[in-house]
């Protein structure tokens, strides 16, 4: 993809313009880097310490019990966002597979197709998922499958 960025002290806020025959994933996931306000960091909770969270060392969030946990190669921390916040705020290394999880897509080892038509994916620490049926199109989209 060609980048030219021009120089405009009128430009206020900056804006950015996409030259395209057609729309493809590429450019939506472009798109979405672009307008994504990306946090540096995120507040997890555990033995009632308040812990700063890199995104890229959290491999999923996950919701069990009415709570939202963020799972690191060494421990899981209670989130007070909900999933559908943090979605949003989330760098595009994230990626929701079923309605009460999203994964590090960084922190995939292997997928494994399973025989009712889901994706069971292997993350890193042995960590085992699987997608639901309605972001299987999704996954396979972002992927590249």
């Amino acid at each position: 993809m060609k980048v030219t960025i021009e120089l405009d002290d009128t430009a206020q806020p900056p804006f950015a313009v996409i030259h395209t025959p057609t729309i493809t994933t590429a450019i939506n996931q472009t798109i979405a880097k672009i307008q994504q306000d990306e946090v540096a960091y995120i507040i997890g909770y555990a033995a009632e310490k308040m812990v700063p969270l890199q995104p890229q060392h959290i491999i999923r969030f996950y919701s069990e019990t009415k709570a939202i946990y963020a799972q690191t190669e060494t421990s899981c921390y209670l989130i007070k966002e909900r999933l559908y916040q943090l979605e949003k705020q989330l760098p595009t290394d994230f990626l929701r597979i079923s309605h009460s999880e999203i994964i590090n897509i960084k922190t995939i080892v292997n997928l494994e197709l399973t025989f009712n038509g889901l994706i069971q994916i292997n993350l890193a620490t042995n960590i085992k998922t699987y997608t639901s049926r309605r972001y299987v199109k999704q996954l396979k989209e972002r992927l590249g499958l």
